[in-house]
């Protein structure tokens, strides 16, 4: 089942640009044998995550996120997931932004850059040649 998210959360906030996420899907889907034969998604994506918000949804306002609901994320990793098994995983790493958040102090947190769209966890989503000959 397909769930759109709501023009407007309930707190007031703006939800993901329908638009971007519906051109961002239509991609993902085309590219699923190359994700497959290079074994990993690219940059260009996670680069189009950044700018969806992906990685900041979870932050806290006062820190420059858009303090989404877990309830949100969650269906908007559901829907990419849709699209695309891997790159639904790539994007939950969205969720990196809150187990950091919770090591650092309020006053660490507040002098780090307002722009959280430089947080993506996933900017290295390649797998190292160790990582490989390890799995092999």
């Amino acid at each position: 089942m397909l769930v759109t998210l709501p023009a407007q959360t309930q707190d007031g906030g703006r939800s993901f640009d329908d638009a971007l996420l519906a051109e961002l899907l239509t991609e993902i889907r085309g590219r699923r044998a190359e994700f497959e034969q290079q074994q990993f998604i690219s940059q260009d994506i996670v680069e189009r995550y950044r700018a969806l918000g992906v990685y900041r949804a979870l932050v806290a306002r006062r820190f420059g996120g858009d303090e989404r609901s877990p309830a949100e994320f969650c269906r908007l990793v559901e829907r990419i997931a849709e699209a695309d098994g891997s790159a639904g995983w790539v994007a939950s790493f969205g969720i990196g932004a809150v187990y950091l958040s919770a090591l650092r102090s309020t006053r660490c947190a507040a002098s780090m850059p307002a722009d959280q769209t430089s947080f993506s966890p996933a900017a290295s989503s390649r797998r190292s040649r160790r990582s490989s000959s390890m799995a092999a």
